[in-house]
């Protein structure tokens, strides 16, 4: 029999998102509480300004998975495919041009701002803005991923993202006693273990020769969710 492979049905697919989001979520918990048992108090006061530093930083990207999910989704010609490629290509090349100017700034202030979080040096800032970019490249990969209907990779790029991280920070923070960086450090290990998971088992396919996108277009799209969740967000996390 040849063909694609039938699609999961509505519940058992709703059902495995809902247990791995759980399980992304419980291995979540657990970094903090091996955080609290190896930090002190001004060492986990830094770690979580520096985590809601990255939950704010993905605002501008909160609607990006929703709109790759319905793209990816009415791909049914090779014409849609390269388009959505296209997009891709577009979207993380723009937000990588972002991370490098944000990464210039830091360049310029990182001892001011060290000093006015008192960290005790710039390697966590550092580790922060290097974790910020698979961070924000992640929604648009998961994405692709959810609009092809790959449920099962989907729940599994969620539970490596809090597994990696809680594996990483035991052993960073644990074991090695690296404190705050080896905690910024496992975030940025569970965000790159999710985003290999989705682009290895996202199907590809070229990107064309740059005609049929607009950003224009694009952008009105993305916006509405943008702001109506990022509003949520950041009014949640001042």
């Amino acid at each position: 029999m040849t063909g694609n492979p039938k699609p999961p049905s509505f519940l058992k697919a709703s059902g495995w998102l809902m247990t791995a989001t759980t399980l992304g979520g419980a291995f979540m918990f657990l970094v903090q509480v091996v955080a609290v048992g190896w930090l002190n108090d001004d060492q986990y006061g830094l770690m979580n300004a520096l985590f809601q530093t990255l939950n704010l930083a993905m605002i501008p990207a909160l609607g990006l998975q929703t709109v790759f999910a319905q793209q990816s989704a009415s791909d049914s010609t090779p014409l849609q495919k390269s388009l959505t490629s296209l997009t891709a290509k577009n979207v993380l090349s723009a937000i990588t041009s972002i991370w490098i100017l944000a990464a210039f700034t830091l360049l310029i202030t990182q001892n001011l701002l060290a000093s006015q979080l008192k960290s005790p040096s710039t390697w966590p800032l550092w580790l922060t803005l290097t974790a910020a970019l698979p961070q924000l490249w992640l929604p648009v990969w998961m994405g692709i991923l959810q609009g092809q209907q790959k449920f099962f990779w989907l729940g599994n790029a969620t539970i490596a993202n809090g597994f990696g991280r809680f594996c990483a920070a035991s052993i960073l923070v644990g074991v090695c006693g690296f404190g705050v960086s080896g905690a910024v450090g496992a975030a940025l290990i569970g965000f790159c273990g999710a985003l290999g998971l989705c682009w290895w088992r996202v199907e590809k396919s070229a990107s064309g020769d740059g005609e049929g996108f607009s950003w224009g277009e694009w952008l009105k799209r993305i916006m509405p969710l943008t702001l109506g969740l990022g509003s949520s967000t950041f009014f949640s996390g001042v």
